[in-house]
């Protein structure tokens, strides 16, 4: 190693702790103990539909109610979207549930699952889970792609262990 500035600061010192940076990831970073998986099932994108006052992305499906007489659903709640999938928290419809196709009525019951990587985001006072993208990571923490649709932004809190807590638990400040 060659120094041209600041040696002087470190002339005192017999080692220095010197870390090399091959590879930079840009992102947010955040500790490897905040990650947890969580299964969520798979709806195609194409069932997706602008609401009924609103310009959010929204899914229908169908539901039953006591009388066993079909009732139609909306929901825009999303774990995250890819190009080709929607995918919904398994917590938020129960398995078999029945999704419509807005523009063709066609049918599409949920049934395969696909585990995402996350955490547990507090900024509304309870958990709730977010989609997060690892980048880069070592032993202590990871690199996760900042601003991602459904994901975490700047500032925002995140639950450190997760297994001490469940999602939707209250969060006191």
């Amino acid at each position: 190693l060659h120094f041209d500035e600041f040696l002087e600061r470190y002339i005192e010192h017999r080692y220095i702790s010197v870390e090399l940076l091959i590879n930079s990831v840009d992102g947010l970073k955040i500790p490897k103990s905040s990650l947890l998986e969580k299964n969520c099932y798979k709806v195609p994108k194409e069932y997706l539909a602008k609401g009924g006052n609103s310009n959010k992305d929204m899914l229908s499906y169908e539901s039953y109610d006591s009388d066993n007489k079909p009732q139609i659903n909306e929901l825009d709640t999303f774990c995250m979207m890819d190009d080709e999938f929607v995918y919904i928290d398994t917590s938020i419809v129960q398995p078999g549930t029945t999704f419509i196709n807005p523009e063709t009525n066609e049918r599409y019951q949920v049934g395969e699952m696909t585990p995402l990587i996350g955490v547990y985001n507090v900024n509304k006072g309870f958990c709730q889970f977010k989609y997060v993208e690892v980048l880069y990571e070592n032993q202590e923490y990871c690199v996760i792609r900042k601003d991602t649709p459904y994901g975490l932004a700047v500032y925002d809190h995140i639950v450190i262990n997760p297994d001490l807590i469940s999602e939707d638990d209250i969060i006191f400040k």
